[in-house]
C-alpha cells in the first residue's frame, strides 16, 4: 500500500518554523518530499472562512507520485509503521451547539439479566403471531380454606353406604374402646345417681317409683355430651393418637353447655310427647284400654318421638366439631336429614335387621326377668350403639365441611 496514496497528507500541525524545517530535512533523507504551510488562524467569534488550499502544479504532483513509491519500497517494516503513525487522518469537527453527551436511560421494563427479545422469523413467525393475538391467561384464584357451611350439601344416596363402611372400620380398629365408650355414655349417668337415689329412697320410700324416670331424664340430658366426646375421640383416632375410653369425658370440656342444652330440649320434647299420650288416654279411654292398650300407647309415643331422631342425629357432632349452638345444630341436622333422605335411608335399611334383632333380644330379657335382666340382655347390643354414633362423624363431615377433617 502507498503511504500517501498519491494525495497530500498533513503530518503535524502547530509546530515552530525551525522544527518544521528539521522535519523537511529528515524526511528528505528518507526519500519523502514534504512541504511547510502556514497554520490557519484560530476562530475568535464568528466562524471565519478557511483559505483555499493551493493546488500543486502537474509537475509537482507527478514528482511526488514518483518519489514516494520509490522511497517506500526500500523502507523496513518499523519505518513503515512509523510513517503511518505520523500521518493521522484529520479529526472530525465538533457539532456546534451540542451539549454534553448523555446516555439514553433504559426503558421501564428493561431487565439486564434477561436476554433481548427477538422477533421470530421463518417458520416460527405464524406461531408468534398466533401467540401474540391470544388473550392473556387469567390465573385461577386460590381455593378458599376449608370451613363449616351453614347449609348442608346434597350428596348421592350411595354415599350413605360409604359412611357405614367408614364407621365400621373405625369400630373395628378400636372395638373394645368404642364398646366401653358406649357403655359409659348410656349407664354412667345412672351409675352416678345410684348412691344419691339410694339415700333418697331410704328417707322417702315413695321416691322409688320416680327413680327410673329421673335417671332416664338425666341420661337424655347428658347423652349429647358423651356423643360429642366420642366425636373428639374419632378425631384422635384419625390423627393416630392414643384413644382410650376415658377420653369420652372430653365432651365436658368442649361446649358442654350447648350439649346439655341440646339434651334438655330433647327431654322437653319427650315430655310433651308423653303429655300428648296422657291426654289421649284421658279423653279417649276406650281407644287405649284392654290388652292392646299398652301396645297402642307405646306406638303413639314412638310415633310422636320420631321427629326427634333427625333433629338430634347430627346435632351433637355439629356442636362438638363446628362449635354451633344447640338450636342451630338441631335445625341444620333436620335440614341435612331431609335433604339427603336417600343417603340416610340406605344406612337405615342396612342396619334395620340388626336393630330389630337387638330390640327383640332386649325385650326377651325384660319379659324373662324384668328391667334388670333386660339391661343385661342389652349389653351385647352396645357395639351397634357405638356404630350408630360413629356413623354421624363421616356424615357430618361430608354434609357440612368443605374438606376432610
Amino acid at each position: 500500500a502507498l503511504l500517501t496514496s498519491g494525495q497530500p497528507r498533513r503530518i503535524k500541525a502547530d509546530v515552530p518554523l525551525e522544527t518544521g524545517k528539521g522535519y523537511v530535512s529528515k524526511f528528505a533523507e528518507l526519500g519523502i518530499a514534504i512541504a511547510l504551510r502556514p497554520a490557519a488562524p484560530q476562530a475568535t467569534g464568528a466562524p471565519q472562512s478557511t483559505p483555499a488550499r493551493p493546488q500543486a502544479s502537474p509537475q509537482t504532483a507527478e514528482k511526488t507520485a514518483k518519489v514516494v513509491p520509490a522511497a517506500r519500497q526500500g523502507l523496513p517494516a518499523s519505518a513503515q509503521a512509523g510513517a503511518r503513525t505520523a500521518a493521522p487522518s484529520p479529526a472530525k469537527p465538533a457539532r456546534q451547539g451540542a451539549g454534553p453527551s448523555r446516555t439514553a436511560p433504559p426503558p421501564a421494563d428493561f431487565d439486564p439479566e434477561m436476554p433481548p427479545m427477538v422477533t421470530p422469523t421463518g417458520i416460527y413467525a405464524p406461531q408468534a403471531i398466533q401467540a401474540a393475538s391470544r388473550p392473556p391467561v387469567q390465573e385461577e384464584p386460590l381455593p378458599a380454606e376449608g370451613g363449616w357451611r351453614d347449609e348442608p350439601d346434597f350428596v348421592d344416596s350411595a354415599l350413605g353406604l360409604d359412611w357405614l363402611a367408614e364407621a365400621r372400620d373405625l369400630l373395628g380398629e378400636r372395638f373394645a374402646v368404642w364398646t366401653a365408650a358406649a357403655l359409659l355414655a348410656l349407664f354412667l349417668p345412672s351409675a352416678a345417681l345410684f348412691l344419691p337415689f339410694l339415700g333418697v329412697i331410704v328417707l322417702v320410700p315413695e321416691f322409688a317409683q320416680w327413680a327410673p324416670s329421673v335417671s332416664a331424664g338425666l341420661t337424655v340430658v347428658l347423652l349429647p355430651v358423651f356423643v360429642g366426646g366420642m366425636m373428639l375421640m374419632v378425631q384422635r383416632q384419625k390423627n393416630d393418637d392414643l384413644v382410650l375410653a376415658r377420653h369420652i369425658l372430653s365432651g365436658f370440656w368442649r361446649n358442654m353447655g350447648q350439649q346439655m342444652t341440646l339434651g334438655f330440649l330433647a327431654l322437653m320434647y319427650l315430655a310433651l310427647a308423653a303429655l300428648a299420650v296422657f291426654l289421649i288416654q284421658h279423653f279417649l279411654p276406650n281407644l287405649l284400654s284392654g290388652a292392646s292398650g299398652k301396645l297402642w300407647t307405646g306406638a303413639i309415643f314412638v310415633g310422636l318421638s320420631l321427629p326427634l331422631l333427625p333433629t338430634c342425629f347430627l346435632a351433637p357432632a355439629l356442636v362438638a366439631l363446628a362449635d354451633d349452638n344447640a338450636l342451630a345444630a338441631m335445625r341444620k341436622s333436620l335440614q341435612a336429614c331431609f335433604r339427603n333422605l336417600g343417603a340416610f335411608a340406605s344406612c337405615i335399611l342396612r342396619l334395620m335387621p340388626a336393630a330389630l334383632m337387638a330390640a327383640l333380644w332386649t325385650a326377651l330379657g325384660i319379659w324373662l326377668g324384668g328391667n334388670l335382666l333386660g339391661l343385661i340382655f342389652f349389653l351385647p347390643c352396645l357395639p351397634l350403639v357405638a356404630l350408630l354414633v360413629l356413623l354421624t362423624f363421616p356424615a357430618t363431615r361430608d354434609l357440612f365441611y368443605d374438606d376432610a377433617l
